[in-house]
């Protein structure tokens, strides 16, 4: 972590509090950290002086990153930053002031050149590598315009990506070309390739589910405990996050317990856990189970399409259809279960289970259509037998 030029403690808008009538003012909370600027604050807290002076403040221990995720959650008034992390937070539209510099160190952060450059000046006409909206880029700017070569088109930037990254790269091709590859040729347009194409059409995705979903987190699972500085965070687990915990629904969808109300959803999710039309191996009873587990390591975001489904379709997981160690019965339990979600307007979304289960489904189908129904069958051979050994097996239709 970088300690830049300077440390500014940082308020909110309780910053007047700190000035208030010691009988009026609400107890201020500081945020601080393990850095020595900082923890010269804890002499003061040992020797009592804030007791002495009548300042009612409480100051508050965090790793560095905690602390601003603090401030910025509003659940500490104050907080202890380097200049540069109170610009990143300042952007987030938190609003904030520098009340206290508390360290002045020079020579962090700085312009390193090649071998003959020794002056600003003689960066004219240069490409120089640099990280947007930091520190190093506010300085270098700075000292440009105050030698009159800002505008000297000494930056090389390179296309963003999106909306959430914009960067300037440092010139390696320039630097190493000339000297190891023996050519100098332009950088093709890459912009047109689809993972670029897709990391825009991230950036256009709404959030509007997501943010639904976290709120439904909290109002069901409670906020998290005071230490906690996420404040999106809930104390029980209700929405996706994180992966290995919580109830495993199909991409840790919401559960719908009454079935009469999937109809409400565009899309379930529904487990047929049947496996006794098995000829050899059984156990893909097992499979729905299996697959909302590994689910749960995935999200509705599909990076190569650039679709949320969270945002385009409201899903739900239905759980499992009752299906009997019996082939006739377990499959008429399918047939019904299928056709029950499907005559509700929502599409089914099956996970079986043997082969023998496209047959009930294909059955629940056709009472809620008219006409023929059309099958995609993907197979490495053709399983429509009338019969196996007597029984509809997974072999048949």
């Amino acid at each position: 972590m970088k300690k830049g030029t300077r440390l500014f403690l940082i308020v909110g808008c309780a910053f007047s509090l700190l000035f208030a009538s010691p009988s009026l003012a609400a107890k201020l909370k500081i945020g601080y950290s393990d850095w020595p600027g900082w923890v010269a604050w804890e002499v003061g807290i040992q020797k009592g002086w804030f007791k002495k002076a009548g300042v009612d403040v409480e100051f508050i221990w965090f790793e560095y990153v905690p602390s601003m995720d603090a401030f910025a959650a509003s659940k500490v008034d104050a907080v202890c930053m380097t200049n540069g992390d109170a610009l990143v937070t300042g952007a987030t539209g938190k609003a904030c002031k520098g009340i206290l510099i508390n360290d002045y160190s020079n020579g962090n952060d700085m312009v390193v050149g090649r071998p003959g450059i020794r002056k600003i000046t003689e960066l004219k006409g240069k490409k120089v590598g640099v990280e947007l909206g930091f520190v190093s880029h506010l300085l270098l700017l700075k000292g440009l315009e105050a030698k009159c070569i800002v505008d000297a088109g000494y930056l090389k930037k390179s296309t963003p990506i999106s909306k959430r990254h914009t960067r300037v790269f440092m010139p390696f091709y320039d630097t190493h070309a000339p000297n190891y590859r023996k050519h100098q040729r332009d950088l093709p347009d890459i912009s047109h390739l689809n993972g670029w194409l897709a990391q825009d059409a991230e950036a256009e995705l709404p959030d509007t589910q997501y943010r639904n979903e976290i709120a439904r987190s909290l109002e069901f699972g409670l906020p998290g405990s005071d230490s906690i500085a996420d404040p999106d965070i809930s104390c029980f687990q209700r929405g996706e996050l994180p992966h290995w915990s919580g109830i495993n629904t199909f991409l840790k969808l919401p559960y719908l317990e009454d079935v009469r109300q999937v109809g409400d959803y565009d899309v379930a999710f529904v487990g047929a856990p049947f496996d006794i039309g098995t000829t050899y191996r059984s156990g893909t009873r097992f499979g729905p189970q299996g697959m909302r587990r590994i689910s749960s390591l995935y999200t509705p975001y599909n990076f190569e399409l650039g679709i949320d489904l969270r945002e385009s379709l409201k899903m739900c997981d239905i759980g499992d259809i009752f299906c009997p160690a019996n082939i006739t019965k377990g499959h008429d339990q399918i047939t019904k279960g299928v056709a029950h979600i499907l005559s509700s307007g929502t599409l089914p979304m099956i996970m079986g289970g043997d082969h023998s289960i496209g047959y009930p489904c294909v059955r629940g189908v056709a009472e809620c259509v008219e006409g023929k129904v059309g099958i995609i069958h993907l197979d490495r051979h053709v399983d429509t037998q009338e019969k196996d050994m007597d029984e509809i097996m997974h072999t048949c239709p």
